[in-house]
């Protein structure tokens, strides 16, 4: 009697296979979803199969401080493909999910921080710019460069021009706004800069709107990602992202892992935090 020989593999899916992350199914499709740092490893799947939609999402940076207002947190870099065509191989990829910005630890006039890079396989987010603070210092005036670019801060004596917000990453962000100064008045502060756009220059009076998130419903669901956070105004606060508008309270934080920049602040306290990165992979599994 002759035996059967059967090979284990010839009846595998063809489609990937994959661990990581928070697993979830969606039709014929899984998405591997990092809130922190993991790997992503394939196990199998033809080489035609092998090919994923992804989201990368870096930390946004948090807002200045200062006793007038502060420059607006930028949105972390964002990167995202709408059709499966990233190719992946079998082997392991290591997954990195930026931090958002700290709020700063002082309410002296001082810059924010910035957020961290996101990483998967060949594609790096760039952290958001944080926000500048209130001084005399153009240094710490300035919106920082970053994925999106923070919002400028305020002149401590409130007599010198237009400072320059942050520069954002070609094709993952916008550059912030300016922070105005006019005639020994304290003025408004930038907004940060947003995927969709820029942060908007304040006014005399008025903080710059933070600049416009975009949607992305590769979790399943839409969400909006990537939101510049407004300027404060000695009048008015700027809209959008997060921002603060009250009177010596801390600037608000950013909703969490969706890689936005912290809210402005006035009157002597810390700017908000930026939120923290995600990393989103999504995959055809079965027909």
């Amino acid at each position: 009697m002759s035996s059967i020989i059967i090979n284990p593999y010839q009846f595998a899916s063809p489609y990937i296979n994959a661990t990581g992350g928070t697993i979830t199914t969606s039709g014929n499709f899984k998405i591997h979803t990092f809130t922190g740092n993991g790997t992503f490893t394939v196990l199998s799947g033809t080489s035609t199969n092998r090919v994923v939609q992804y989201l990368v999402l870096a930390g946004g940076g948090s807002a200045g401080a200062g006793n007038e207002p502060s420059g607006g947190g930028a949105a972390g870099g964002y990167l995202a493909n709408s059709d499966y065509d990233f190719a992946v191989g079998i082997q392991a990829y290591t997954i990195t999910v930026g931090a958002g910005g700290a709020q700063p630890s002082t309410s002296v006039d001082t810059n924010g921080n910035d957020g961290s890079n996101s990483v998967f396989s060949s594609l790096t987010a760039i952290g958001g710019g944080s926000g500048g603070g209130r001084s005399n210092t153009e240094a710490i005036r300035k919106g920082k460069d970053g994925g999106s670019g923070g919002g400028a801060g305020t002149d401590i004596a409130g007599s010198a021009s237009a400072t320059a917000g942050g520069s954002g990453t070609a094709g993952q962000g916008n550059a912030g706004g300016t922070g105005l100064h006019s005639s020994g008045v304290f003025a408004g502060s930038g907004g940060g800069g947003g995927q969709s756009s820029a942060g908007s220059n304040s006014s005399t009076s008025s903080g710059g709107n933070g600049g416009n998130g975009v949607s992305n419903d590769i979790s399943g669901s839409a969400v909006t990602y990537a939101t510049g956070a407004a300027g404060a105004g000695n009048a008015s606060d700027g809209t959008g992202g997060s921002s603060n508008a009250n009177n010596n309270n801390v600037g608000q934080s950013a909703t969490a892992n969706r890689g936005s920049g912290g809210g402005a602040a006035k009157n002597g306290v810390q700017g908000g935090a930026g939120s923290d990165g995600i990393v989103i992979i999504k995959y055809r599994y079965q027909a």
